[in-house]
């Protein structure tokens, strides 16, 4: 996990010298590279810096916008970003899905991330008051 923190003037999670060199290349990390939360700054800087995966996902809690999503897809089609990146990233995460077995073993999905209660039907109210 790249944090949000600088390292040498740059944030950890677009600094292409920890993750691609030192991580991936010297330490041969074959894992995938996931954010801290809110540690994405940048959309194409961040691709070709080694982060595979960006948690949350949006630029800030709760905005719907996105450095990832539809602008990478974008920066895929036209060419700014390479498609062995997307392939690099997309296996690293894959590999570790199946490492732990997820392929074969299955449990319930929670789409109520704002709850203690494990498993609901979406939609359904997490308390239950009068």
């Amino acid at each position: 996990m790249c944090s949000y923190n600088q390292v040498n003037n740059s944030y950890a999670c677009q600094n292409s010298h920890l993750l691609n060199y030192l991580l991936k290349g010297e330490l041969g990390f074959q894992g995938f590279v996931m954010s801290d939360w809110q540690a994405q700054h940048a959309g194409v800087a961040t691709t070709f810096a080694g982060l595979d995966m960006t948690m949350p996902g949006d630029t800030s809690f709760d905005t719907g916008f996105a450095f990832w999503g539809a602008n990478l897809t974008i920066s895929l089609l036209n060419g700014t970003v390479p498609e062995w990146r997307i392939d690099d990233m997309a296996t690293r995460i894959m590999a570790a899905y199946y490492l732990v077995g997820r392929d074969r073993y299955r449990v319930p999905v929670n789409f109520q991330s704002w709850t203690t209660r494990l498993w609901l039907r979406p939609y359904q109210p997490a308390c239950r008051c009068s």
